[in-house]
This record gives structure tokens, C-alpha cells and sequence, in this order.
């Protein structure tokens, strides 16, 4: 191997936290997020919101899904995470986020009875934002993707 494959090999070491480390961070980030499932659909439950809509089921789903996914791609960390996985795992959470920013842009399931403050202007504002957000952590993460793939 050459002296400039092991340097970056060694940079590349020292920017990752150790295993254990990371370990902790999977576990409690798929607890987070089956928090997140049980505090959305079940206590309070989405439908406990006053501003939302019945037009948000066509939201939950999708992020119920995304959570899960986050939550399974956690789980296999757990068990073993080299670079490339974590890098498409971390691709794919950010398609499905933008999904659901996407979705949540087209349904609007938000109803406000305050007039005093224009709230559909402000949560669009943030939803648009959020979608270019979101649009780029995906564009970076699939460059990271790509980066781990040819490395």
C-alpha cells in the first residue's frame, strides 16, 4: 500500500468516533425515533394537534415510514457499520426526509385560527426551506455515497 493510501486511510480513521462510541449514538438515535413513532401516533397522537387537518394521514404514513427506516438502518449499525453503510444509510434517510417535506408541502395539512399572525406564510416559508435543506443534505450525502463507493 502506498504512504499516501495509509495517510488517508488514517485520516479517514481519526474522523469517525471510535465503534463503542458510535454504538451508543445508533442505539439511542432508534430510540428517538421510536419515541418519535409512539408520541406522533399514539400519545398524544397527531390528531391531538389542533392546527392539523385529516389531510395529515397522508403525511404520517410517509413519515412513519421514513422513522422506520432511520430506525432499521440504526439497528443495523449496531451490529456493523463500515463507512459505506452508514454513508447510503444516511443517503437514503436524507430522500425519505425530503420526501416528507415534499409531501407535507403538497398536502398542507394545517389549518390556523389565529389571524393575527399570517401562520401559512411562516410554516410555508420554513417547509420551503426545509425542502431545500433537506435537497441538499441529499445531494452531499449521495457525493459522500459516491466518495465511499470509489474509495
Amino acid at each position: 500500500m502506498s504512504q499516501y493510501a495509509l495517510s488517508t486511510e488514517r485520516a479517514i480513521a481519526h474522523r469517525r468516533p471510535p465503534a463503542a462510541l458510535r454504538r451508543v449514538g445508533h442505539a439511542l438515535a432508534a430510540l428517538v425515533q421510536l419515541a418519535m413513532v409512539y408520541v406522533v401516533n399514539w400519545w398524544p397522537g397527531w390528531r391531538s394537534a389542533p392546527f392539523l387537518t385529516p389531510d395529515a394521514a397522508q403525511v404520517v404514513w410517509l413519515f412513519n415510514l421514513a422513522v422506520c427506516v432511520g430506525v432499521v438502518l440504526n439497528l443495523a449499525y449496531l451490529v456493523h457499520d463500515p463507512a459505506w453503510l452508514t454513508a447510503y444509510g444516511d443517503a437514503v434517510t436524507a430522500g425519505f426526509g425530503l420526501a416528507v417535506f415534499v409531501r407535507t408541502w403538497k398536502v398542507f395539512p394545517f389549518h390556523f385560527t389565529d389571524a393575527t399572525i399570517e401562520w401559512s406564510l411562516l410554516v410555508r416559508i420554513v417547509l420551503g426551506l426545509a425542502i431545500i435543506g433537506a435537497a441538499v443534505g441529499l445531494f452531499l450525502r449521495c457525493i459522500s455515497l459516491l466518495t465511499e463507493a470509489l474509495r
